[in-house]
């Protein structure tokens, strides 16, 4: 998921003052290939239905809700002895779940809320090896903590996530924290500039990226981390919704305007010479995993897609149509597929049903993500 972070552990990236070279070369949009044969595992039996499934595996763990709500089950994956269950903080809903090694991080959320200081969210750490569990807040000068599913953790144990502070009365400041937990220290990346306005993490190669959020500008900027500073991702234009970085390039997602005032979402990357139009998209989230950067082609074509640099087309990672299509209802809004998690360069897949009772049935699939 990311390469090793350069500078002391804790310290926070530098802002690089320069902004990408403008592109020379334009190139797209890409085809999208539905034949592509992309390698995947299914993990049975199924899961605990949901429309937002949280899994994730990586060479040595499985992580996955068990059949009774509310729970999540840690698995090893060479003899599926069962390592951990973490029971879901009553009166939360577990939005977050992600490995690094041998440390598990998970994240309960208060979905109601939008991060004020009554917020009850809470991001456990635990030690696979001891067994012992710590929370976010014992992090030497992690940030506190804003809802945990607006977060990322790198192979090397850097978790990235959204952090809020109360100013004044109502007033709120939104950040992008990171807790080095190889050391147990944290630090603020960086805050927005105005009161209550929002930042959204994603996961990127150098760490994580995130996009800003200006109500007042009606405008959407993105950000990210590349060799240990920040750097801009995508255009200046107000209209980035989406962010991520794959092998050394930026990838974004943008409006047709502003803000989001008008329809229309499409994909692009750049390394700095070349930009590559990766066409309309319905999802506005990309994950990178490994080579690749993922994203959603929405609910009218339920499909996984996915990209790296250096091919001509884009690849089809799942097509819920093609796979499942024995097991789904009539309604488009019966099914769905989510980016669940990734760890070691697998990307975990999870694909919902609601059966004809209303209750949904939860498959997981493990996409393999490094290239050649």
């Amino acid at each position: 998921m990311a390469l090793a972070a350069s500078g002391c552990a804790g310290d926070p990236p530098k802002t690089d003052p320069i902004l990408q070279p403008a592109a020379t070369t334009r190139v797209g949009p890409l085809p999208v290939n539905a034949n592509a044969v992309v390698p995947q595992t299914a993990l049975g039996p199924t899961g605990a239905g949901s429309t937002d499934a949280v899994a994730v595996v990586s060479d040595t763990y499985i992580v996955r809700p068990v059949a009774a709500q509310g729970a999540f089950a840690v698995r090893r994956r060479s003899d599926n002895t069962l390592v951990l269950t973490h029971r879901t903080t009553r009166g939360l809903e577990t939005t977050f779940a992600d490995l690094a090694g041998d440390l598990f991080v998970v994240a309960d959320d208060n979905v109601n809320t939008n991060g004020g200081t009554d917020h009850p969210s809470v991001i456990y750490i635990y030690d696979l090896r001891t067994k012992r569990r710590t929370t976010l807040a014992d992090v030497t000068g992690a940030p506190r903590q804003g809802q945990g599913q607006f977060a990322t953790l790198t192979d090397d144990g850097r978790l990235y996530y959204v952090s809020v502070t109360a100013k004044k009365k109502n007033t709120f400041q939104y950040c992008v924290g990171m807790a080095d937990l190889r050391t147990m220290r944290g630090s603020t990346v960086e805050c927005a500039n105005e009161a209550n306005n929002p930042v959204f993490v994603a996961p990127g190669e150098d760490g994580a990226t995130w996009t800003v959020r200006s109500y007042e500008a009606i405008c959407d900027t993105g950000r990210g981390i590349r060799g240990g500073r920040i750097i801009p991702i995508g255009p200046a234009d107000c209209a980035t919704v989406g962010t991520g970085t794959v092998r050394g390039w930026s990838v974004w997602a943008a409006t047709l305007g502003a803000g989001g005032r008008n329809h229309g979402v499409t994909a692009h990357a750049t390394d700095g010479t070349t930009l590559v139009d990766l066409g309309e998209v319905t999802g506005i989230s990309f994950t990178t995993c490994g080579d690749y950067v993922y994203w959603s082609a929405g609910p009218g074509q339920p499909q996984i897609r996915r990209w790296s640099p250096g091919m001509t087309e884009i690849e089809v990672a799942y097509d819920f149509e093609v796979r499942e299509k024995a097991v789904f209802g009539a309604d488009p809004d019966d099914r769905g597929i989510v980016l669940a998690g990734c760890a070691d360069n697998l990307m975990t897949l999870a694909t919902w049903t609601r059966n004809q009772d209303r209750s949904l049935t939860t498959r997981f699939v493990v996409v393999p993500s490094r290239r050649g």
